[in-house]
């Protein structure tokens, strides 16, 4: 099938922008006529045409093709977002590396339209400008954004960020979930108030979080308690509460030979290791 950017198409296009006109320009040969007169034929150097240019780069209207390519960005940033839940700030940085992009390409059919002015209406010249004109088109169509580009790049570490923020939140939730778990005894035994079993879950999180061992969560957490001083702890509970704290607390402290045998306490400061 043929297409607008064929070549068959292209030379009569070519054709059509050469002008020849009577003396005064710029080449001159010498032909006969029928009758044998000798007869002088002078060339113009052709007229360029800017839409064909336009034509070809940019299917003849360059306002419309420039908001196709920007709807073109705003396309990709939608869509990983969608899938990746981008923050406002990665949003932009991903839309800044897109306008550098056709930023870019605009400034390389400024450089091919020098080239075009240049051919001086040489067929061969023209052709080839055609031909980069057609490259340099469908590189805005299919592959603008594509691994060379400042967007794919700037996606690239977005991308490693965001994922690293979403499993940092992930491990967080975890910890906190953990952790709420770890003082149910306390808060049954001990009858704790809201608001203590909150300022224990926030003692917990404050700390820098122990290693991430998978599913043994829950214990580390309990462990964890016995390693706050009583300076920390008691202030936290009634007098009547804090000898039923101790007594858990106790039961808590003899996970501490099962953690040491899977080399999970810091055998320089006696610590749970963190990550």
């Amino acid at each position: 099938m043929k297409t607008m950017w064929s070549t068959a198409g292209t030379l009569p296009l070519l054709a059509g922008m050469i002008l020849v006109v009577p003396a005064g320009g710029v080449a001159e040969d010498d032909v006969t006529d029928e009758g044998g007169t000798a007869v002088e034929v002078v060339r113009r150097a052709p007229r360029l045409d800017e839409d064909l240019f336009e034509l070809w780069v940019f299917g003849g209207n360059a306002n419309r093709f420039r908001q196709a390519i920007v709807e073109q960005l705003e396309t990709a940033v939608e869509t990983l977002d969608w899938k990746y839940g981008l923050s406002t700030a990665e949003r932009e940085k991903l839309a800044l590396a897109g306008r550098a992009d056709i930023r870019r390409f605009f400034e390389q059919v400024e450089v091919l339209r020098r080239e075009y002015r240049e051919t001086r209406g040489d067929h061969r010249q023209l052709l080839v400008v055609h031909r980069k004109s057609v490259a340099l088109r469908l590189d805005a169509a299919d592959r603008l954004f594509d691994a060379r580009s400042f967007f794919a790049k700037v996606a690239s570490a977005t991308l490693k960020n965001a994922a690293s923020n979403r499993a940092s939140a992930r491990r967080q939730r975890q910890l906190r979930s953990a952790a709420e778990r770890a003082i149910v005894p306390l808060e049954s035994i001990a009858s704790l108030r809201p608001e203590q079993s909150e300022a224990l879950v926030e003692l917990l999180l404050a700390e820098e979080p122990p290693i991430n061992v998978g599913g043994d969560d829950d214990v580390l957490m309990k462990y964890r308690l016995t390693e706050f001083s009583e300076e920390q702890m008691r202030p936290l509970f009634d007098e009547a509460q804090w000898p039923r704290v101790q007594a858990v607390l106790n039961v808590f402290h003899n996970y501490r030979a099962g953690l040491e045998a899977r080399g999970l306490i810091d055998g320089r400061t006696g610590r749970l290791r963190t990550d």
